[in-house]
């Protein structure tokens, strides 16, 4: 029987043997040890973002515009119901805005 190490990236097995990523509860302990080093230090990570995207630039941006026009319609869509749904909302924090003001 197979043992599973939970890097699903680097899976030695040609078929996985486990249903799907581990949930938060399973994760690897080198995960862990990531996860709380990012939690603790947020400026540190917000600036190797800042410095692998700006050595990675071009290639994020290709990636991005090819993804948008490869799903256009799709991303269209979502924007669409964003937007209704922040609409709805404006105009429901509206009117009950108008109830506390006018009662």
């Amino acid at each position: 029987m197979a043992i599973c190490n939970h890097d699903c990236f680097n899976c030695p097995y040609p078929d996985c043997i486990n249903d799907g990523p581990p949930i938060a509860g399973e994760l690897p302990e080198t995960d862990k040890k990531k996860l709380q080093w990012s939690q603790r230090n947020p400026d540190k990570m917000r600036e190797y973002s800042r410095e692998y995207y700006r050595k990675n630039r071009e290639r994020i941006r290709a990636k991005t515009s090819a993804y948008y026009y490869k799903n256009h319609a799709e991303c269209l869509a979502k924007q669409r119901a964003r937007r209704k749904k922040k609409s709805a909302l404006t105009a429901a924090t509206a009117k009950t805005q108008q109830r506390v003001d006018n009662p």
